[in-house]
């Protein structure tokens, strides 16, 4: 079964979105790492004004270093998994977590299914300053709404 999340989960790297893409859907932002880049910062921290943000990265120093970052910076929600609930013989990150503790400790943000799919009607401006199209292919590329066009 696919569930569904109307939260951003905030991530380390492409593999973890792999993986938990497989299990939800949901929006991801991916931090390559400890150095966001400034416009990343800037979309999570006016994201966080509409939106839940959960904060999902590994048990490692790494991890660590990157929550308390964002969290100097938004309010967020903080998931950490057992790395004792990993697959054996593995690293012990978002990945290689068992699907099952995944769904257990996310279950909070998850449903079985979305009513429908968000449209650019849904949201308010967000309050960037950039101009009303560059906004327009941001918002519709991160809410995955395809080509939003410009009648609106």
């Amino acid at each position: 079964m696919k569930y569904y999340s109307n939260v951003c989960f905030i991530v380390e790297g492409s593999n973890d979105v792999s993986y938990l893409s497989s299990l939800i859907e949901a929006e991801y932002i991916i931090t390559n790492g400890y150095e966001i880049p400034s416009e990343e910062i800037d979309y999570i921290v006016e994201l966080s004004k509409h939106k839940k943000i959960v904060i999902l990265t590994d048990s490692d120093e790494a991890g660590f270093h990157i929550r308390e970052r964002l969290n100097k910076l938004i309010e967020a929600d903080n998931v950490v998994f057992d790395p004792n609930k990993t697959k054996k013989g593995k690293k012990h990150g978002v990945a290689e977590t068992y699907k099952d503790e995944v769904i257990n400790k996310l279950s909070v943000y998850l449903c079985e299914k979305i009513n429908k799919k968000p449209t650019f009607s849904n949201f308010d401006y967000f309050s960037l300053k950039l101009n009303e199209n560059k906004l327009k292919s941001i918002v519709c590329e991160k809410f995955h709404l395809g080509n939003c066009g410009t009648g609106w």
